[in-house]
This record gives C-alpha cells, structure tokens and sequence, in this order.
C-alpha cells in the first residue's frame, strides 16, 4: 500500500474482497480537489508513442466510492492513524481507477533500503543512477513535448521495478499544461523539492537559492516568461538526483572504487546536478537542452 495526501494505493490482498482485482493491476483510490486533478492533462499523455515506457497512469475506467459504503469504510480505517488520515476529511466523494504494476518500491523505499541495509539490488553502481538519470529525463522530454509539466517530480512519485532497474513517475494530480494558467494563478509543488530557498537539511544537502519566485520589478521569473515553468521539472529531477547522490556515496556498501569508469560517471552525474540546480532560471537549462548536451 502507498498512500498520499490526494491518492492511496492498494494491491489486491488488501481489495479483493471489496473489488475484483485485474491481472497484474493494482487498485488506485483518488480525491480530486481544484488543485489536484490527476485526469485533467490524462488523454494528451495517453497519446504519447509508448506512454507506458515512461509512466504509471490510471485506466480510463472510473467509479465512485461514496461515505457509507464498506470499501469507504475500510479506507477510513486503513488510514486513520496515519499522516494521510486528512485525505478522508470532510466525508469527500473518492474515485477508484486501476494502475498498472509499476514495481515493488518507489524511489524513496529503494533509497531508504540502500541506507539501511547491506543487500541493495537497485543501487549496485553509479551506471544504476546513470540509468535512472536518463530514463527519467525521457520520460519529461516526453511530457514536455506535449506541452506538459508534472511539477511534482520528488522520490515518492517515481516507481522502481527490476530486473533493470526500470522507473516510472506516477502521480499527474500536480500536472500543468502550457500556458499553466492554473499553476501561475496558483502555485502547488511538494515542500522539500519545489524551487524555492531551501536550509540544509539533515541529509547535509547544500543550501540551493532558486530564483523562480524572488519578484522582480513586482514580478517573478514565471510570470514574465511561461517558458521557465518547465525548468521546475529541471529543478525539481536535480533535486532528487542529488538526494539520491548523496546518500549513495554516504553509504559504505555502495563504495565501488575509484575505476575510470566511476570517475567518468562521477564528471557525468555532477555536471547533470549541476546543470539541473542552477539558481537562477534564466540559466537554468531545460531537460530538453541537457539531453542535447549528450552528456549520458
């Protein structure tokens, strides 16, 4: 089960006996609120040529899940204790949907697994977070060629499955599409990863002073120039490869020596770090200009 402040996901020992469960499917429980519609931008990623190599998306089919039925029941009891309990406020209409498997962990467990424990399969070499580099700036070109931005890319939304390792993003809800009207009249993102002044934190990340909304002249970056919204997604991967970055080279199991290989993977990963968290957005590159460095 992964659960979220909009979204909670169960596999089907948890609602087979409430739904039947569909091969290789797992069961998505949603709440659409104004600023968090997963479905708003979904039929233009369906019509991204093999969509389902890059995401993990809702079937088209829904169906309520009304207060006062059993399935909605559960779900309070399921949740009650828990820091997403506030998903159920207000007795709200929830939506069901059906996923695709997307793997056994998101990126945050296999982070916390590479932490915690001796026996990592995910994050074996630096060529692992090569891979996962590329995979998930393909999967925004992508996005981004549609004219959408996902604007919430963080460890919790991006799914990991092996052999591979292979990784998806999950969770649209936060998802604009060009002019983002909605996201400039309203700003959202997840604390932690939004592009904004950040403290160093206890991970020991450097302190990262992003621009994207010091006004200037009574405006900031975004409002001047739509265009720089996609840098948030650039922002925000950079963000979460250098969480990932971090803590793999904090953690003893994971030292591979200083091979050539290494040390020219190392020049690879910091230049796309580097690149991503550059505070001012003017400069910032897009994911689209970084893959045409052909630095991977």
């Amino acid at each position: 089960m992964k659960t979220g402040a909009c979204s909670i996901i169960l596999g089907h020992n948890h609602y087979s006996g409430f739904f039947p469960p569909k091969s290789n499917k797992l069961l998505k429980v949603t709440r659409y609120t104004r600023n968090h519609d997963e479905l708003v931008n979904m039929n233009k990623i369906r019509s991204i040529i093999n969509y389902d190599k890059y995401f993990i998306i809702p079937d088209e089919e829904l169906f309520e899940i009304k207060h006062g039925e059993k399935f909605y029941e559960f779900l309070e009891k399921l949740i009650k204790d828990g820091p997403d309990k506030k998903m159920l406020r207000g007795k709200q209409l929830l939506y069901g949907s059906y996923i695709n498997y997307g793997g056994s962990m998101d990126l945050h467990d296999s982070i916390v697994q590479m932490d915690t424990t001796s026996l990592d399969l995910v994050w074996t070499g630096l060529d692992k977070i090569i891979v996962f580099s590329k995979q998930i700036m393909l999967a925004l070109s992508a996005l981004h060629a549609k004219k959408i931005c996902h604007l919430d890319i963080k460890p919790e939304n991006i799914m990991v499955s092996l052999p591979g390792p292979v990784f998806k993003i999950i969770d649209f809800g936060f998802s604009s599409e060009e002019p983002f009207n909605d996201f400039v009249a309203n700003y959202r993102g997840t604390p932690g990863y939004f592009p904004k002044i950040h403290k160093k934190n206890t991970l020991g990340l450097p302190e990262i002073d992003a621009d994207d909304f010091i006004r200037r002249s009574g405006q900031i970056p975004l409002e001047m120039n739509r265009k720089f919204v996609y840098k948030i997604d650039t922002y925000c991967f950079g963000r979460t490869l250098l969480l990932l970055y971090t803590l793999y080279n904090e953690t003893e199991t994971n030292t591979h020596g200083c091979s050539c290989f290494n040390i020219f993977r190392r020049r690879k990963i910091d230049e796309i770090i580097r690149l991503c968290l550059e505070k001012a957005v003017h400069s910032r590159y897009t994911i689209d200009e970084i893959i045409s460095l052909n630095i991977l």
